[in-house]
């Protein structure tokens, strides 16, 4: 586990428990449930990098992650998004949800001039709607599908410049912990690292098979001009 990950802890024997009066109760539960939380986050991190190992494709590994966040409703909604150069917007790649109305809203609020700067830059973002300075209406008809956290991870390429971005949503009952958000940090770092590895041997098959053509071509062409000159 790495030492990024802090988990607050308070040692209670039963009697203790039992004794406690209402505040310290309410302290102590408070506190479970902070540490179930970041560890749902670390075992769903061990869960993505299973997948990572274990798939070859894009286009599985982005769908089968999305899934993976939220299965067991340990989030409400998630996506990936990547960022489209030639049109300076994002566009959605994968999604959790099988309503793409989520994915719409989400990529409308995203290309937002002053939203779209600050996720291209590199650090996690997390917006809550309810507060956001962006457009209201958008805002409201996300917080009609229950979604009003929004932690914007970006994922990095090799050249250490964000070519999309994980998005993970939350109701307004559950916020993010920073600890929690570490996690998930490195869930995205890792899952940026994967995407292009599979893109460099998409390459490097490509390339080899082209170099592979090129030596048929020319085999053939040196068979037929031997040939010739026989004749």
């Amino acid at each position: 586990m790495s030492s990024r990950y802090f988990i607050k802890k308070r040692s209670l024997n039963n009697d203790e428990l039992c004794n406690l009066d209402c505040p310290y109760k309410s302290e102590f539960y408070k506190l479970l449930s902070e540490t179930e939380q970041i560890s749902n986050a670390i075992e769903l991190l061990s869960k993505v990098n299973r997948l990572i190992i274990n798939t070859e494709d894009e286009n599985i590994l982005i769908h089968e992650v999305c899934n993976k966040i939220t299965e067991g409703n340990l989030y409400n909604f998630s996506a990936v998004f990547y960022f489209n150069e030639s049109d300076d917007q994002y566009i959605l790649a994968a999604s959790s949800d099988y309503s793409i109305r989520n994915s719409e809203l989400l990529i409308t609020l995203f290309n937002e001039k002053d939203l779209l700067k600050a996720i291209r830059k590199n650090k996690s973002l997390l917006i809550t709607t309810n507060n956001s300075e962006q457009n209201n209406l958008i805002n409201s008809e996300l917080n009609k599908c229950d979604i009003c956290l929004i932690l914007c991870l970006p994922l990095i390429d090799n050249s250490d410049s964000a070519f999309g971005v994980l998005v993970i949503t939350n109701n307004s009952k559950k916020e993010f912990l920073d600890e929690e958000i570490l996690v998930l940090e490195d869930l995205a770092y890792d899952l940026g690292i994967a995407i292009n590895r599979i893109r460099l041997k998409e390459q490097q098959k490509e390339i080899t098979d082209s170099l592979q053509l090129t030596e048929t071509r020319f085999k053939l062409l040196s068979d037929f001009s031997t040939d010739i000159v026989s004749i």
